[in-house]
């Protein structure tokens, strides 16, 4: 009897092991993002992401030519995921996962949770006023885009710091 156990234990575990194999995070992340409308999603790059050098795990992915439609990075811990997002914050809303793990989409910064709830995260969004890019010329454009993304991560930094101060290293969100 103590052998058939032991059998059905190890068949269950190797049916465990096959059934999850190829099934990434990334996948999940994919899943809850839903690219719906999307003929072809591809990899992309997000300038913003190489600046987190403590990140174990990277992707950003793009619908077409829409642009990014998420951006995720995974730390191997909370310390790591703190320290990068404070020296170098992004300038939208994210989606704090695990303690460990960011999620930027098009989704939350259009206000749409929806992605972030179905991985059990958090959204930390900046509440100050920055002000939208204005200008006539391309160059006008241009710099002042470039002033919003500063401001914009700016805010971003001061929201994260207020959400980590209301949640301590190892502290969850109620």
């Amino acid at each position: 009897m103590a052998a058939l156990v032991g059998l059905l234990t190890v068949v269950a575990a190797i049916a465990l092991v096959v059934a999850t194999a190829g099934h990434s995070r990334l996948d999940e992340v994919r899943e809850a993002v839903r690219f719906s409308g999307c003929d072809e999603v591809r990899p992309s790059r997000d300038p913003a992401v190489a600046r987190w050098t403590a990140a174990v795990e990277t992707e950003t992915d793009a619908c077409e030519n829409l642009g990014p439609l998420f951006t995720y990075a995974r730390f191997p811990d909370e310390a790591a995921l703190r320290s990068d997002l404070l020296r170098h914050p992004p300038s939208s809303a994210v989606c704090l996962i695990d303690d460990t793990e960011v999620l930027m989409t098009d989704l939350i910064h259009g206000g749409d949770v929806e992605a972030c709830h179905r991985l059990h995260g958090v959204v930390v969004s900046r509440t100050e006023h920055v002000a939208p890019a204005r200008g006539l010329s391309l160059d006008a454009i241009d710099r002042s885009g470039a002033r919003f993304e500063r401001q914009a991560s700016v805010a971003m930094g001061h929201a994260l710091r207020r959400h980590w101060d209301r949640h301590p290293l190892g502290g969850r969100p109620k």
